[in-house]
């Protein structure tokens, strides 16, 4: 196994993480981090894709993001891609919605998930300083048992346990020198994720072949008394009130605003250039078509129709996706209402479209007067 002195490959990690099908060449290299992440989620982690460092030829690094070489460095490489991640359980779980995330990015670096919620706790030691350390807390609390371990990009050690039901917290510094915690609504980068420098994460004892071991007592008290817990994040309940308030309006309005959102210069031009179409894009137009039929559902199968149509040039998505994306945006729709122009620009929507309103639409219902 790597010592971390060299720069692994993503052939260099563990053999049951790498996809073993034939691809030629070219493709191999796009498609070994989503076939990783693919082989997590079929061992049960759930994964989420995360930018990834940038190398120039003068020697700089910058990150993968919008923000470039204006990222926080601690950060380049090591941020997700989604905004609102936490609460994307299906999109971290379901398999061709991993399929899917590593299609559009297929660069992006894997991250876990941690906490309760997920089933996974993580402890960090950074570089030798937090190893020593580690050392020297198992001296005084016992062991570690075996448990997935990996060498991190910057020469650390991550120990992966379950959770332990007690809402442990991201720590620090806090419960020794260099040695950290990834706990509730916590993250950590997984192997053969590349770090900015240079090197990439490793498996030294991998999940494929040990599971989830969970975190001796002493070590959980000592964790919990060095300000290691903390409040459960708060989640919304399946059965709770809705939380958007949708105008209602007759089924004429519905689908006099239906036929103008498909005609708007924003769905037009996600349809003409598909491959300059973000999936949280497309996600952004499922929603406000979603939003339209709530009250209806004798139109759910125009939209379903209509966003087949729409997606169609779509290559990331199959037919079956297509439905299962529909099917969320009338979930989400429900709850949380249609995305905003905003998020919209944020995933790569052109600025000139998303005008007139705050949502795709809410700009259409202040042209046709249905308020």
């Amino acid at each position: 196994m790597d010592s971390g002195d060299s720069t692994p490959s993503p052939a260099n990690v563990e053999p049951e993480l790498v996809p073993s099908v034939a691809v030629p060449a070219a493709e191999a290299a796009l498609r070994v981090m989503g076939g990783v992440a693919l082989a997590y989620s079929k061992l049960g982690w759930p994964v989420i894709a995360i930018h990834y460092p940038v190398f120039g030829a003068d020697g700089s690094v910058s990150c993968s993001c919008y923000r470039g070489s204006d990222c926080v460095e601690r950060s380049r490489g090591k941020h997700p891609v989604n905004k609102g991640w936490e609460t994307m359980e299906a999109r971290a779980r379901m398999e061709f919605e991993v399929v899917g995330e590593w299609r559009v990015n297929p660069y992006a670096n894997i991250g876990v998930p941690t906490g309760d919620r997920w089933g996974c706790f993580v402890i960090d030691a950074d570089g030798p300083e937090g190893i020593t350390s580690v050392q020297d807390l198992q001296t005084k609390l016992g062991d570690l048992p075996t448990t997935p371990l990996q060498r991190t990009g910057g020469g650390g050690l991550q120990w992966f346990f379950k959770s332990t039901g007690l809402a442990l917290t991201n720590s620090v510094s806090r419960i020794a020198p260099k040695v950290d915690t990834r706990g509730e609504g916590g993250m950590a980068v997984a192997a053969p994720s590349l770090h900015r420098s240079g090197r990439r994460y490793a498996w030294l004892a991998g999940p494929a072949s040990i599971p989830l071991a969970a975190l001796p007592m002493p070590w959980v008290q000592f964790i919990r008394q060095k300000g290691g817990a903390g409040v459960r994040p708060r989640t919304v309940s399946r059965s709770s009130k809705p939380l958007y308030r949708r105008p209602s309006i007759s089924q004429a309005h519905a689908r006099r605003l239906l036929a103008q959102m498909l005609q708007d210069p924003l769905v037009e031009w996600a349809c003409a250039s598909p491959d300059d179409v973000s999936r949280e894009v497309w996600r952004g137009i499922a929603t406000n078509l979603a939003t339209v039929v709530l009250e209806h559902a004798d139109l759910v199968d125009i939209v379903r129709k209509a966003f087949h149509a729409l997606s169609e040039g779509y290559c990331r998505y199959s037919e079956r996706e297509t439905d299962t994306i529909l099917d969320g945006a009338i979930e989400s729709a429900r709850t949380y209402g249609p995305l905003t122009f905003a998020y919209m620009k944020a995933n790569g929507a052109p600025e000139a479209l998303c005008k007139g309103g705050t949502s795709l639409i809410h700009a259409v219902r202040r042209r046709l007067f249905l308020y």
